[in-house]
């Protein structure tokens, strides 16, 4: 009885060691479960704030990219406005000589403006993907700023100008 109690007692050290064995792995598998699941939490969590760096740029650049669009399409409509409008003078009044040379003048300057935008887009386009790059450079202010007034300005039935002032420091 001495040594059957002996063996059971021997088999139940070594259940026993065996289950102490398992409990310390299963607790340091939760351990390092519980360290990753912070780890996992930690990398959601920048992850997110990723994203919504990513979501308010991207928002961002909808609103740039919708605001540019306006602002193209008015830029494209005032050179076309000027050819419309002075091809329909010439076809609708009856001028002098001078006043034909000048609006014919308009619509070529116009049309130059408006290929010369057009070619503007195309290079945003090329730098934005690489394709070119911008070098930048200086130009006379002066002449081309009254380029766009006499394009803009010119009412025959009118006297009137437009006065511009530059305030630079």
């Amino acid at each position: 009885l001495h040594n059957l109690v002996w063996e059971k007692t021997k088999d139940l050290r070594q259940a026993y060691q065996q289950l102490e064995e398992s409990q310390r792995k299963v607790m340091d598998q939760n351990k390092e479960l519980e360290m990753h699941r912070n780890e996992l939490e930690k990398l959601v969590s920048r992850r997110t704030a990723d994203l919504e760096r990513a979501k308010k740029k991207a928002e961002e650049a909808d609103r740039l990219k919708t605001s540019f669009l306006a602002n193209l399409s008015h830029e494209i409509r005032t050179p076309m406005n000027a050819i419309v409008g002075f091809s329909s003078l010439l076809n609708s009044m009856d001028i002098s000589e001078q006043d034909k040379d000048d609006f014919v003048h308009m619509i070529q300057q116009s049309s130059d403006n408006l290929l010369t935008l057009i070619n503007d887009i195309i290079d945003i386009s090329r730098i934005e993907t690489g394709q070119m790059t911008s070098h930048p450079e200086t130009f006379k202010l002066a002449p081309f700023m009254n380029d766009i007034i006499r394009s803009l300005s010119f009412d025959p039935t009118k006297k009137d100008h437009i006065e511009l002032k530059l305030n630079i420091p």
